[in-house]
């Protein structure tokens, strides 16, 4: 397994479906997906999410990202 690395970078490998990338970032954010699906309160709100999270990875366009300097 790689190291952690940039997010945005990593985002760019699971966006050209790096399935060791997808899983990387779904990790990083496990954490929050773990509260909201305890919020969300239904059986399949954790499935539900790592679905949303690959979906949004999909569409995400870095080059609309704006640079925060």
């Amino acid at each position: 397994m790689q190291k952690r690395g940039c997010l945005k970078e990593l985002i760019i490998k699971a966006k050209s479906s790096d399935q060791e990338s997808i899983y990387l970032v779904i990790s990083r954010f496990n954490p929050i997906m773990r509260k909201l699906e305890r919020s969300l309160g239904y059986d399949e709100a954790y499935s539900d999410l790592t679905i949303w999270m690959i979906s949004a990875i999909k569409k995400y366009d870095p080059i609309k990202q704006k640079q925060i300097s």
